[in-house]
């Protein structure tokens, strides 16, 4: 299958002699982020989420942004349509729950939703 031919950014980065700098940047600054934002448990996803995230994804087995589109595709991820970061009593209300695919889920936590 034919390729996308690179772009004048990726051919000159894949040739750059500070490829490598980069690149351990990158993961020294992944790992600065990671030790910040504590593990999952501490970010309040025990197993008791878990059971929940579980229970959710059976009774709404499709991803709800690939659905408005046409598209059939399973959900793997709760989405929390608030952020619920320090309230518990929106983290647990799961009228505020979304069922995406990984990508979809991926997506909006970039644009910050």
């Amino acid at each position: 299958m034919p390729q996308k031919p690179k772009s004048h950014s990726e051919r000159q980065y894949e040739s750059s002699p500070f490829k490598d700098f980069y690149e351990k940047q990158k993961l020294e600054a992944k790992k600065r982020y990671d030790s910040k934002r504590g593990n999952s448990s501490e970010r309040g996803y025990s197993s008791k989420w878990q059971q929940a995230r579980k229970g959710y994804l059976a009774k709404h087995p499709l991803c709800s942004d690939c659905d408005k589109q046409g598209i059939v595709k399973g959900a793997t991820e709760v989405h929390h349509t608030i952020k619920a970061k320090d309230n518990k009593e929106i983290f647990w209300d799961s009228s505020l729950w979304l069922a995406l695919c990984h990508s979809c889920h991926s997506r909006r936590t970039a644009r910050g939703e």
